[in-house]
């Protein structure tokens, strides 16, 4: 939240306030206690990803705007891989997050 404008030298904008409380919004009754931790990265246009990399789980939240989010998942134990554009209707974020806190 506290990237200034240009933050990557590459004339980007810093995050955007209604994205980031939006992201917020979504993850709050996702996570629980034994969720791990995303990695949290600024995007060129004032969005933010969450990342997830660990128990053969690739997981990526992409959030551009409220109510604009893309999902990417890749199971590599099942070889499942799920790959959407998330508006109001975030289950299957749900249930990636929830193989990743029970794996």
């Amino acid at each position: 939240m506290k990237l200034p404008d240009n933050w990557d030298g590459y004339n980007s904008p810093r995050l955007r306030d209604d994205v980031v409380t939006f992201a917020l919004t979504v993850m709050k009754p996702l996570m629980r206690p034994q969720t791990p931790p995303p990695q949290v990265v600024p995007s060129s246009g004032g969005g933010m990803q969450l990342e997830w990399h660990e128990k053969d789980i690739d997981l990526e939240a992409n959030f551009t705007a409220p109510y604009q989010c893309e999902l990417w998942v890749e199971d590599h134990r099942t070889g499942s891989c799920v790959s959407k554009m998330l508006t109001n209707e975030f289950s299957d974020f749900k249930q990636a997050i929830v193989l990743l806190t029970t794996r």
